[in-house]
């Protein structure tokens, strides 16, 4: 399996790397550009299905 990869006359570069750097560099436009067009989550609301009640009304003997 070749690693490194040699291309005429620009640096030799690793393919792991590449595929990092342009990853991150994917994200980071979409971040920027895109990521300000999403809608808003709906917050988050806790339920209380009695297990936390349950377990803290336990004796402990």
């Amino acid at each position: 399996m070749v690693d490194f990869i040699s291309v005429g006359w620009w640096p030799v570069f690793n393919v792991a790397d590449s595929a990092i750097t342009v990853g991150v560099t994917s994200l980071a436009v979409y971040l920027i550009f895109i990521g300000d067009d999403l809608p808003a989550a709906p917050p988050l609301v806790p339920r209380d299905d009695g297990l936390l009640s349950d377990l803290l009304s336990r004796d402990l003997d």
